[in-house]
């Protein structure tokens, strides 16, 4: 009980800070720097190709399995 209680707490204060209004000191950012787009456009890319075309990633992992056994 105790413990439930606690997890509401915290998750409650989650949704509270999603809702709220920002506070007034926040600054704003401009955006990305181009560095941070070539980053997350790679990311992006692993992850469609993971999504799409998983094989190779299970292959290394059943190697890798395979090894330990």
């Amino acid at each position: 009980m105790v413990t439930s209680v606690a997890g509401l707490f915290y998750y409650l204060r989650i949704v509270v800070a999603l809702f709220s209004d920002p506070p007034e000191h926040a600054a704003l950012t401009e955006g990305l720097s181009r560095g941070g787009a070539l980053i997350l456009a790679g990311l992006a890319v692993v992850m469609i190709w993971l999504g799409v075309y998983p094989s190779p990633l299970l292959d290394l992992i059943r190697a890798s399995l395979v090894g330990l056994n």
